[in-house]
């Protein structure tokens, strides 16, 4: 079944036709899958938490229940009036001023690319997180005023020096740019990306590069409304990097079950779905730990490249669970 789901989900979308494909299974008398295929432009992952909502919402007034809709807030042709509205008011002037600041500069760290790059094709990489390792580095960043968002992509950076030598790093991450209350139910491509910029201390602790990897991302977060074509980040380098070939994502945590009148519901989380990225690190939450996924361009990047970073990540963060003491410089 999850073949023919990920074989769904890779299937194109024209969404000049229908920005929506739903497709229904019947796998037994009493079991069915239901996948709703949302074309980018119309939806993000806080948009599909919504969606979600809405549907158990419909089917419990269907099965007799008595719940609610609840205000849906904004349309996003609401969001995107506002939005240029505050771009051209000077409203998101302070963002754009605290962009300036925290890019400029900004060079983009060599990747150990293909000698002679061949198509693009995105391909995959796993690894795995225990729970126990997972369980320890939310308590160890939650303990220091932190996030477990923050330690991960800690771990993403010292992996990345370990693989280029750079000390000043950069890493482009999606932000859901919800940050007004009218947002929160609006369904819609409102999340926006945002290019978190650290600099690592290769002799300095583990919990010292925390502190200031949380610190760029509380920055990120609070100044996520200026679009990413607006960011003032640095030309293509000579090798045509971007800013945002080097991605990091760590998805919430699903509601996995949920019982709606009759109905037993189960969330299916699909992994295999391509990247449109470089170099692109999910992490994915479920009941033992974290799927770890490194989606590359294979024409850019080899097999072996890619299988030596998980395999790094995966190190650094078993250590770094057991011992936040050690230097950046030893964990990789």
């Amino acid at each position: 079944m999850r073949d023919r789901i990920s074989e769904e989900l890779a299937t194109r979308i024209d969404a000049t036709e229908n920005a929506v494909r739903c497709t229904l299974w019947q796998v037994a008398d009493d079991e069915h899958v239901l996948c709703v295929n949302m074309h980018h432009l119309v939806t993000d992952s806080w948009s599909c938490g919504v969606v979600f909502q809405d549907l158990c919402a419909v089917l419990d007034r269907l099965a007799g229940g008595t719940k609610e809709l609840p205000d849906p807030g904004w349309q996003f042709t609401e969001f995107a009036e506002w939005q240029r509205g505050a771009l051209e008011s000077g409203e998101l002037k302070k963002q754009l001023d605290y962009w300036r600041r925290e890019l400029d500069g900004l060079a983009l760290p060599p990747l150990p690319s293909r000698a002679d790059p061949g198509p693009r094709r995105t391909a995959l990489v796993r690894g795995e997180l225990s729970a126990a390792t997972v369980a320890a580095l939310r308590s160890l960043s939650v303990g220091r005023g932190s996030s477990l968002f923050a330690a991960m992509l800690t771990l993403y950076y010292a992996t990345l020096h370990r693989t280029t030598g750079r000390t000043d790093l950069a890493v482009a991450s999606l932000y859901a740019n919800r940050l007004r209350p009218q947002t929160r139910r609006t369904v819609g491509f409102l999340a926006n990306m945002v290019v978190l910029r650290t600099r690592i201390t290769p002799s300095a602790p583990v919990l010292d590069a925390l502190k200031t990897t949380h610190a760029t991302v509380v920055g990120g977060f609070l100044n996520q409304g200026i679009p990413y074509q607006l960011l003032p980040l640095p030309g293509s380098g000579n090798d045509g990097a971007r800013a945002d070939d080097i991605v990091f994502q760590m998805l919430a945590e699903p509601v996995y079950s949920i019982t709606v009148g009759d109905l037993d519901i189960e969330v299916l989380v699909p992994d295999g779905v391509g990247s449109r990225f470089e170099l692109e690190l999910v992490l994915v939450p479920h009941s033992e730990g974290f799927h770890v996924l490194l989606f590359y361009n294979e024409g850019r990047f080899t097999p072996a490249f890619a299988e030596e970073f998980v395999q790094r990540f995966v190190a650094a963060s078993e250590l770094v669970a057991k011992n936040a003491d050690l230097p950046v410089s030893r964990i990789c």
